[in-house]
Order: C-alpha cells, then structure tokens, then sequence
C-alpha cells in the first residue's frame, strides 16, 4: 500500500510540474485560455406574458434580456411564509405552467423555506409526480427524512460541471427540475442557467448540418466501477452499485438494458453503458426544437475548457491550472490507453470524435446564452428541462455549501 501511494504521489507531482510548464506554452491552450466568448446579453428587455400585478407577490425577470429565470418574492412577511406560497401555487397552476413555459426557470425567492423537508413539500406543490430513480453521472446522496430530496452533487467544490439538460442521454429525461439553496457560497458555486433552445435557433446552418448529414445521435459511452475493486480514473465517477442500487451484476444489466442502454462488463469489474441519444428534442408543449444532450459535459476536453471559461469569467488562477492540468490528463490517458479509456465520452453517431473547433462554437454559444446569479438561502428554482440547462461552477468544499435538488418523473 505504502508503496502504491508512493507511486500515486510521484505521479501527481510529474503531472503538476507537466501542467505547469504546458501552462505557459502558448500554443498548447490556445482557443482555451484566450476565449473571449461573449458573456452578456445585448438587446432590449423581452416583453413577458407572465409578467404581471400580483396581489401577493412580486413577479419579474431577474435578466430583463433573456427572460429568465422569472422571480416570484413575496410582498409581505405573511406571504413568505411556505404553507401561505404552497396555497398560492396551488391558485395560479396554469398560471405557474404558463410562466415556466415562457420564461423556462421560475425562482421562488425570500419564502421561509428552511429545511430539505419544506422544501419537498413546496417541490411536491410545483410538481406532484416526483422521482427518486437516479441514473446520472454525478453521484449524489438521498436527504435524510424526505422521499425526493437529494443533494445535487456529491463532487468536490473544486469539479467544474458544465450546461447539460437533466438525463438528456436518456429515452425519456425529467421535463421538470428543481434546486433548493439550503446553504449558497455567496459569490462561487453557482448554478448557471444556459438556454438551449436559444443556442439552437443561434447554431449557424453549417454547424447544425454538422450533427445532421449522418451524424443525426450522439453516441454515449459511461463507465462505473466496482465498489470492491475502486478506481485510480478521475472520469469514472461513482460505482455501479450506486448507479442501479444492486450488488448483483445481472440485475445490473438487466436494469441497464430496460433504460436502453447496451451494457456489458469488463474483466475490471467496470460496467460499460453505450447508448444514441437525439442531437436536438421538441418542446412537449411549445414545438420547439431544443438543443437536447450531452456532447457538451461528456467530450473529452469539455472539462479542461470549462475550467478556461471560468478562468476568463472570473479570473481564476486556480480554474487556469486546473483546465491546463485536465487537458493534460485526457491526453496522456488517451495516449497511453486510448480513448475508449476515458471513464465517458460522447462522440458523432457514427463513431468518430467530435473537432475540438465545433465544440469551441458550442461551447461559446452556450455561454451566449447563459445567466450566472449568485444564490440567496431558501431560493428555490424550478427549471423546464426541454428548455433550459443548468451547471455547476466551482467553489471551496470548506465553505459548506448544501444545494439540494428534485426532479420529476417524466
């Protein structure tokens, strides 16, 4: 063991002496450290249907140019309180329909909403057909006394999650998701909201006939190792077990394959799902097309140019080594054991790895397309999943932060 953890070190130190030195070599991170994407929105105020004088509540678009998210806040101190929001929901559901579908996030902001218990009750309110089935890659833990509260992720503050539309790898993703801000870092540790159906209608003809000449699904490949035998692979992200809640291989595949995944496992003990996914999915209400996977979390390098977009947006010297040293990492694991040895990767439908330079113009569309907010304790948003997406940016694990979530049957 002593021995083992001699060799993970040297490892580590070889890596970090590599970032650092690649951190200054221009050419290697160029297109990821020099972006300069487009970060505000530019325009007039949008108009909103769902804009309107409420006797109790305050009702307005946090970006007046994009729309979203729509917040609702109380008006007095007797309407923040959760019985009195959860009777007032129960009044404007059309209304709260309506609203969702035009704006795509609603952010119920200043109710006393204190706890993972109130929260369920106002996340039931929003939404009665919640699901406790789990089967995405961040690992995440169910809240103790509640049936549909889990926390958001279970990764460390310093992983960079970029925009991704809920289990769109999936036959049928969650229409709806919701966040509760139990306990907010402040400033860091943000949920960005990415409108998707925005990045689509903005996508040039040329960069849609990309995914569309042939190329109409994105293939998806996952793997989760074995709680017994653990993983050194920093993108194989959680275990089997926890994945489809078994100890039994058979059951494992069984279930795998009932969620349209081909399954198979390894002589590591790694099971490996490969599924095709749609590149685009019509709203289920407006008919819109929607941007609608996960080419933008699971490529290779979308990690490394994640942390570069933080770095840029914020400043970061810590985003900057961290994208410098995740670059570094895909490269060498791809080098010396191949691509298929990245614990998950999306590519084209029919095999072959997206360019970088297409995914450098997704990336900068999505970022066109996105509102950054810091969170206040007690938020709760409610996102439509066929519209909007949603991420994670980096904060520091000592500051505690608790951002719980549920999401919705179908």
């Amino acid at each position: 063991e002593g021995f083992i953890m001699g060799v993970l070190r040297v490892s580590a130190l070889a890596v970090a002496l590599l970032a650092a030195w690649l951190l200054y070599q221009p050419h290697y991170m160029q297109g990821f450290l020099a972006l300069r994407y487009e970060y505000e929105a530019r325009g007039q105020p949008l108009a909103l249907a769902a804009v309107r004088d409420d006797p109790a509540m305050k009702i307005y678009p946090l970006d007046p140019l994009r729309g979203f998210p729509l917040v609702i806040s109380p008006k007095t101190p007797e309407a923040a309180d959760r019985n009195m929001l959860r009777a007032w929901i129960a009044g404007n559901t059309q209304w709260l329909r309506d609203a969702l579908t035009e704006s795509g996030a609603l952010l119920f902001r200043g109710f006393d909403i204190s706890s993972a218990f109130a929260f369920e009750e106002v996340a039931l309110a929003l939404q009665p057909r919640l699901s406790n089935i789990y089967l995405g890659t961040s690992p995440r833990l169910q809240i103790a006394n509640t049936t549909y509260v889990f926390s958001a992720s279970e990764f460390p503050g310093y992983i960079v999650i970029p925009a991704h539309a809920e289990l769109s790898f999936l036959p049928n993703p969650p229409e709806h998701l919701i966040f509760y801000a139990h306990k907010p870092t402040g400033t860091a540790g943000e949920t960005p909201l990415s409108d998707f159906r925005a990045v689509w209608d903005d996508m040039s003809e040329e960069l849609k006939l990309a995914f569309t000449a042939g190329n109409s699904t994105i293939r998806n490949v996952r793997m989760y190792y074995s709680k017994e035998r653990g993983s050194l692979n920093p993108f194989v992200t959680k275990t089997w077990q926890q994945m489809f809640n078994t100890t039994d291989k058979a059951t494992a595949l069984a279930k795998a394959e009932a969620e349209g995944f081909n399954a198979h496992f390894t002589a590591d003990d790694l099971i490996v799902l490969e599924n095709h996914s749609p590149v685009t999915r019509t709203h289920p209400i407006t008919g819109r097309e929607t941007w609608h996977n996960h080419l933008q979390v699971f490529h290779p390098l979308s990690i490394s140019a994640e942390y570069a977009v933080n770095a840029e947006r914020t400043g970061s010297l810590s985003s900057r080594l961290l994208s410098v040293a995740a670059r570094t990492l895909v490269q060498l694991i791809s080098t010396l054991l191949g691509e298929e040895s990245i614990g998950q990767y999306s590519q084209f439908g029919n095999g072959s790895m997206v360019p970088n330079d297409v995914m450098r113009d997704i990336r900068a569309l999505i970022w066109k397309h996105t509102v950054v907010y810091p969170y206040v304790r007690g938020d709760v948003v409610m996102i439509d999943n066929f519209r909007l997406a949603h991420g994670r940016q980096p904060y520091q694990d000592s500051e505690g932060r608790l951002i719980y979530v549920s999401w919705s049957l179908d």
